[in-house]
């Protein structure tokens, strides 16, 4: 738009400033999800609806112990959707607040994916991210500290073994990075750069 309008010699309109420091984004899918398990698979508890309605015992409040488990020996097939949307805009003084929308529920910390064939109901929107964020950089960039507080992407160095990836975590988070990318020696080894990084966080789960 810029470039025809100057070519035209038209004005050019202004951009308002919030566009230049917001981010929205968002993605959709939609999939057939097939869960194959062994026959003689075992089954466990849903610990969720454990919590939800009391510790079991015997058949306190009619319930059975019974009444917790899933039933895992069956195979499952299942349409299922996912919409997210995000927006990230800078606060000023090297602060950043984000907040991202997604089909869920509450009893599933690490899907926000939404099954199909409820009797037509509309879908649960829940909020997936909600967090402040401060981050710090030195003139030379070696030195780097971040800060979060609020319910955030995982913070740590990790795989799908550790924590799954849609997994957010509530509380509060820092870390101080050191880069250094100058060739040299570190305990007597010769180094092309490398980088040291520190994490803590609190994380109230109950």
């Amino acid at each position: 738009v810029y470039e025809q309008q100057g070519e035209e010699g038209l004005p050019i309109p202004e951009v308002p400033e919030w566009t230049g420091r917001t981010k929205i984004g968002g993605d959709l899918r939609v999939r057939l999800q097939r869960d194959s398990v062994a026959a003689d698979s075992g089954n466990w508890y849903d610990y969720a609806k454990v919590n939800d309605r009391g510790a079991f015992s015997g058949d306190e409040g009619g319930l059975r112990s019974d009444d917790y488990l899933v039933r895992s020996n069956t195979d499952r097939n299942r349409l299922r959707a996912r919409l997210r949307l995000a927006l990230e805009t800078k606060l000023g003084y090297d602060f950043k607040g984000g907040i991202r929308l997604a089909t869920g529920n509450t009893d599933n910390p690490v899907s926000t994916n939404q099954t199909m064939g409820n009797g037509q109901s509309p879908w649960n929107v829940v909020v997936d991210r909600a967090y402040l964020n401060y981050k710090w950089k030195s003139e030379t960039g070696e030195w780097v500290a971040k800060a979060d507080a609020g319910r955030m992407h995982n913070p740590w160095y990790s795989t799908d073994l550790v924590f799954d990836k849609d997994l957010g975590f509530e509380g509060i988070a820092a870390s101080l990075t050191y880069n250094q990318d100058r060739p040299q020696r570190l305990l007597g080894i010769g180094t092309r750069g490398y980088q040291l990084k520190g994490t803590l966080g609190a994380f109230p789960i109950e």
